[in-house]
């Protein structure tokens, strides 16, 4: 097991962290979209989609919240979300946008 803390990966890229960790999250989630789309070729054994979908949690890009907001009630992201928790002890920070009010 890789250790007995959940490791907590959020989401959405907060600017206050830093630019050094945008370039790597951003690194690390298209090696981690690269990979998954080579292993959900056909014949090639291996978690594909888990790493497709942990890519695109890792990126930035415009529309990723309504993305992630539209896929959140599907079975298979559930299934993924709990396969990362209980498998690779990966607990996905997934907090709701922040919405401000106009005092007017």
């Amino acid at each position: 097991m890789v250790g007995d803390k959940l490791r907590r990966i959020p989401t959405l890229w907060n600017p206050s962290s830093g630019v050094a960790t945008l370039l790597l999250r951003q690194g690390a989630g298209t090696v981690a979209l690269l990979i998954g789309i080579l292993l959900s070729i056909p014949g090639i054994p291996g978690p594909g989609f888990v790493l497709i979908f942990l890519g695109l949690l890792l990126l930035d890009f415009p529309g990723k919240r309504r993305l992630i907001t539209r896929f959140s009630g599907q079975r298979w992201f559930r299934v993924t979300r709990v396969f990362l928790r209980k498998r690779l002890r990966i607990l996905l920070e997934m907090k709701p946008p922040i919405v401000t009010q106009d005092p007017e």
